[in-house]
């Protein structure tokens, strides 16, 4: 538990100080585009992905600290934030997170749904920190969210906050550098045109099958 407040102190430590990041680049947050249904609810994946060739840099990060808001038509909400990325094309950051320790806090204390949260967390297995190799891809966060059928057709932007409000940290509280690339969800209403050409072109496949077992069976 003291381990938990340890790294917690440090990382509002450098956010408050406002310390100068260690490194030129390399690691970016990506936050996916996606397109979704009126009514239709879905998750996604925030991901840290070091962008470095073979042979570049290594970041050891330690804790991090994201923001994430939706801007657009109204109506699409985020609705809850897990470390279940996926483990397979996403693993969780951190081996052992401080979400899962006795008395730990979860990964965002905001109450959902919202169109703005902040997540936390630090890495509490030994040597208290994870290595993103050049090409590594780990995920930050399992974000889900929800679309309103009233929505009208349109685009939210997925905003990751630039550093200091979102933030990478070394073990000792150093910040690490990092780019940003922000993500969207869109929707499309059918128009009513469209709805009733579908219509039609159904009961125009339904009777052309009808007419069909007609003539056999005449035959």
């Amino acid at each position: 538990m003291c381990g938990l407040f340890r790294v917690i102190a440090v990382a509002l430590a450098a956010i408050v100080g406002g310390a100068v990041p260690c490194s030129a680049g390399g690691l970016v947050i990506e936050a996916p585009s996606l397109m979704a249904k009126p009514g239709s609810s879905g998750s996604f994946d925030l991901l840290l992905v070091n962008t470095n060739l073979t042979g570049g840099a290594s970041y050891d990060v330690s804790s991090d600290q994201f923001v994430l808001s939706l801007s657009g038509p109204l109506g699409i909400t985020f609705t809850g934030v897990s470390i279940a990325t996926d483990p397979v094309a996403a693993p969780y950051i951190f081996v052992s997170s401080g979400t899962t320790q006795p008395g730990g806090p979860p990964l965002s204390t905001d109450t959902f749904p919202n169109t703005r949260f902040t997540g936390a967390d630090a890495e509490f297995a030994l040597p208290g920190f994870r290595i993103v190799s050049p090409g590594d891809t780990f995920g930050l966060a399992h974000v889900s969210y929800a679309v309103s059928s009233s929505t009208p057709n349109g685009i939210d932007t997925i905003t990751i906050a630039p550093s200091p409000t979102s933030l990478l940290t070394m073990v000792d509280g150093t910040p690490i550098s990092f780019g940003i690339t922000n993500g969207s969800i869109g929707t499309v209403v059918p128009e009513p045109w469209a709805l009733t050409q579908a219509s039609t072109a159904v009961l125009i496949g339904l009777g052309l099958v009808w007419r069909r077992r007609r003539v056999r069976q005449r035959t």
